[in-house]
């Protein structure tokens, strides 16, 4: 169908660039800087300018990405994308290895942001080393994997990835 197609290369697109240029709140530096909680009132982070230009992100500055509720959001419809991508294909000749890959990029990628979202918002949970590194060190190889896997399948839509 279309329409996964679609929003598979969309969101994994996305997901990818949540991933590589926005704000890490997992590193050790996002630590001092934390985000403000969603008791606070105003909708926007105050405007900052004592941040040097290393503590913006690289290209969209201080923008929705970094929003927590966009990324809870971006996580879920990723994750769900990835395992429904697992169950429906465009319609090539393999049906699951067609897909195969973008669907893991998207499950990887949404699990990811997830994660972030879940140890940002909550105090009492720990995370496992293993789980840990992946999160703050592995992120941007996972934020490229989805760019990559979301510019092939989106130029090469029936191209087998195994």
């Amino acid at each position: 169908m279309l329409q996964f197609y679609f929003l598979s290369v969309l969101l994994n697109a996305l997901t990818g660039i949540v991933l590589v240029f926005a704000t890490d709140f997992l590193s050790k530096d996002a630590a001092k800087n934390s985000y403000p909680s969603s008791d606070d009132d105003f909708m926007f982070e105050p405007v900052d300018d004592t941040k040097s230009d290393s503590d913006k992100t690289q290209f969209f500055g201080d923008s929705f990405l970094d929003d927590m509720t966009f990324r809870l959001v971006l996580g879920i419809l990723t994750a769900f994308m990835g395992f429904m991508k697992l169950f429906v294909s465009l319609g090539g000749s393999y049906p699951v290895l067609d897909d195969l890959l973008p669907a893991l990029a998207g499950i990887a990628g949404g699990f990811l942001i997830l994660i972030e979202y879940l140890v940002v918002n909550r105090d009492d949970i720990i995370l496992p080393d293993p789980i840990e590194t992946v999160c703050t060190s592995g992120r941007t190889i996972v934020g490229y994997c989805c760019i990559g896997a979301a510019v092939i399948h989106f130029v090469l839509p029936r191209l087998v990835f195994v």
